[in-house]
């Protein structure tokens, strides 16, 4: 049996004596991370069955690296993955789902934003999720594991996927799995999860900590974005160039045309598949598909902005998020003219509220251009409230 308590111990131990784990200094913080890694271990439904027998470890893991910019969809294919192999056990890792244990790392709160909240946690966090990741690998090797991540960096995927090859216990095999969106969806995805994050929290946590719901800016995501392409060619150069080495194989899949349908066949790509095209090409195809644009799901979201604003502008995000919405809604009708025949109202109501807090708003020229050309194509008369 394990003593999985005292071996967390002994590697946040060490850990802190390099100074890893950030503020971490008495043993009560000490006693607290131990706790901290535990709760992650009775998530995985571990801490209850830690014998092993290391003569009889599986010969074949699967490590599996989920790609794709925020908003394209990957929570989905995560329950699709186990959906149907439920007996892969998988245990899904990214550095994002360790960021709420915060408090024992940073003792004021306060210095907390919701923009500012993943570039402050940003380090604690990637020093747990290696710590599990080495447990993983030492203790359970042969976990089948799933990581999901953005590619905006290419450096602790590519370290990673060495420890699970290089893992002396197991052969793993290694595939990347990729989605791809417009930009525009990508864009609207991630501001429709940050409203609801907020919406849930202010709501139904009363113990929620303002600054802790973390926000995307439009700058961060459409850098992400943008590198997503090259950096998928990085490791399909990788891949190319010896297969087997880094990767096994490489797919590509689009969204699911109905939210949770977890049935659907969305894979447009497979490197044991399809030899007339790269996983590049596809992701490209799919990132210059024509836009599909939901104006109903843009007034809910809007209602649900109105309804939290004040905690939207306390942390400066209410301008960017409204204004992602009136650039959002300029595109669909000059997309298809219909469109401002069919959502007069809504259209009306995103005037009326930038009208009502510009104040908030940082408006440059070219917003206002859009502003001035939407409300005039509507015949609604501005009252700007300064």
């Amino acid at each position: 049996m394990i003593d999985l308590k005292e071996k967390l111990k002994k590697i946040i131990e060490q850990e802190t004596e390099r100074k890893h784990f950030c503020v971490i200094g008495s043993n009560g913080m000490l006693e607290k991370s131990v706790e901290l890694i535990n709760k992650l271990f009775e998530n995985y439904e571990k801490v209850n069955d830690l014998k092993q027998d290391f003569s009889n470890l599986p010969k074949q893991g699967e490590l599996i690296l989920l790609v794709a910019p925020t908003g394209a969809g990957k929570d989905s294919v995560v329950i699709r993955l186990n959906s149907k192999n439920l007996e892969k056990n998988y245990i899904e890792l990214n550095i994002d789902m360790f960021r709420h244990y915060f408090p024992i790392f940073i003792p004021d709160s306060d210095e907390l934003t919701d923009i500012t909240f993943a570039k402050k946690t940003n380090e604690f966090s990637y020093e747990i999720y290696i710590t599990i990741q080495e447990i993983i690998l030492q203790e359970f090797p042969g976990t089948n594991v799933i990581i999901t991540g953005t590619l905006r960096e290419n450096d602790w995927i590519e370290e990673s996927i060495k420890k699970y090859k290089q893992n002396k216990n197991t052969n793993y095999k290694v595939k990347i799995l990729s989605l791809a969106v417009p930009e525009n969806e990508s864009e609207m995805s991630s501001i429709k999860r940050y409203i609801s994050i907020v919406d849930d929290q202010l709501n139904n946590n009363p113990e929620f900590i303002p600054g802790t719901a973390r926000y995307t800016s439009k700058k961060y995501h459409d850098e992400t974005y943008e590198r997503f392409p090259d950096n998928l060619l990085y490791f399909e150069k990788k891949f190319k160039e010896t297969p087997g080495k880094l990767i096994d194989a490489i797919e590509v899949y689009r969204r699911s045309k109905i939210i949770n349908d977890y049935e659907e066949n969305t894979l447009v790509y497979s490197s044991e598949r399809d030899n007339n095209k790269t996983a590049v090409m596809a992701v490209n195809e799919l990132r210059e598909k024509k836009a599909e644009y939901n104006i109903d799901e843009i007034e809910m979201l809007l209602d649900v902005t109105i309804k939290n604003s004040s905690y939207l502008i306390s942390q400066d995000t209410y301008s960017e998020i409204i204004l992602a919405f009136l650039r959002y809604v300029a595109k669909a009708c000059e997309k298809n003219k219909n469109v401002l025949i069919k959502n007069k109202s809504v259209i009306t109501k995103l005037l009326y509220t930038i009208d009502s807090t510009s104040k908030y708003l940082k408006i440059d020229q070219s917003l206002e251009e859009i502003i001035s050309n939407l409300a005039e194509s509507i015949g609604y008369t501005r009252n700007i409230i300064k």
